[in-house]
C-alpha cells in the first residue's frame, strides 16, 4: 500500500488536530483526564497526556510525514523505556501516515476532513479485549514524574476549558501559600535545568 494519491483536501493545523483528538478521548474514549502539552522534569512534552483507571496515554500529533520522520529519531522513540504512556498513538490528518509505517504496539489516529476521528490501528476506546497487545512496559518512575506535575500543578493552577493548564489566583491559592503547604521552592539550578529542558523540547 503506497502513499494516497489525493492527500486530504483540508489542510489541518497542529492545535486542530490536538483539540479534536482531546475531545475525542474525552467523549467517545470516555476518559476525564486529559492534558495537552503537559510538561514535567522528563524531556518528553506528550501533545496529548491522558489517564483513567486502566492506566495513560500519550498521542503525540503530526500533521506532516516529514515530522513523523523526524519523531522517529528521538532517543525515547529509539528506546521505548524512556517513553510515557501505557497506551500510544500517533494522530494525524487522514493519510498523513499510514498504518504499516507505525512502529509496533502504537497505535495511530485519524482525523478526517468531516471533523471525525477514527482509530485505525491499536487499542479501540473506551476498552477492547484484547488490549495487551499494544501496552507498553510501563517506566513507572517517569510516569510517577509526570502525574506528580500533573497533581502539583492542580495545587496552584487548573486546567482551562482549553485543555491548558492556567493559573487562576482568585480560585487557587497562590505562589507563597503553595510553598508555604510544603513545597520546596526550585533552586536557581532546577529553573536553569529546567529552561534548557523547555530549549530541547522546543527543538
Amino acid at each position: 500500500m503506497g502513499r494516497p494519491k489525493n492527500p486530504p483536501k483540508k489542510k489541518y493545523k497542529h492545535s486542530e488536530v490536538q483539540d479534536i483528538v482531546a475531545a475525542y478521548l474525552m467523549t467517545a474514549g470516555r476518559i476525564r483526564i486529559v492534558c495537552k502539552e503537559a510538561k514535567s522534569k522528563h524531556r518528553e512534552v506528550p501533545d496529548i497526556y491522558a489517564v483513567d483507571r486502566r492506566g495513560t496515554y500519550m498521542v503525540e500529533v503530526k500533521v506532516s510525514h516529514k515530522d513523523f520522520l523526524a519523531d522517529n529519531r528521538k532517543p525515547f522513540r529509539k528506546r521505548p523505556k524512556e517513553g510515557v504512556g501505557k497506551w500510544r498513538y500517533y494522530a494525524c490528518p487522514e493519510g498523513i501516515i499510514l498504518p504499516e509505517e507505525v512502529p509496533p504496539k502504537w497505535g495511530l489516529i485519524y482525523v478526517y476532513e468531516d471533523g471525525r476521528v477514527e482509530i485505525v490501528k491499536g487499542k479501540k476506546l473506551p476498552s477492547e479485549k484484547d488490549e495487551n497487545r499494544y501496552t507498553f512496559q510501563q517506566n513507572y518512575e517517569l510516569e510517577y514524574w509526570m502525574l506528580y506535575a500533573l497533581v502539583r500543578k492542580a495545587v496552584s493552577w487548573g486546567i482551562g476549558s482549553d485543555g491548558f493548564w492556567k493559573y487562576n489566583k482568585d480560585d487557587f491559592v497562590d505562589k507563597d501559600e503553595y510553598y508555604a503547604m510544603g513545597e520546596t521552592p526550585p533552586s536557581e539550578e532546577e529553573e536553569t535545568e529546567d529552561d534548557g529542558e523547555e530549549e530541547l523540547n522546543d527543538e
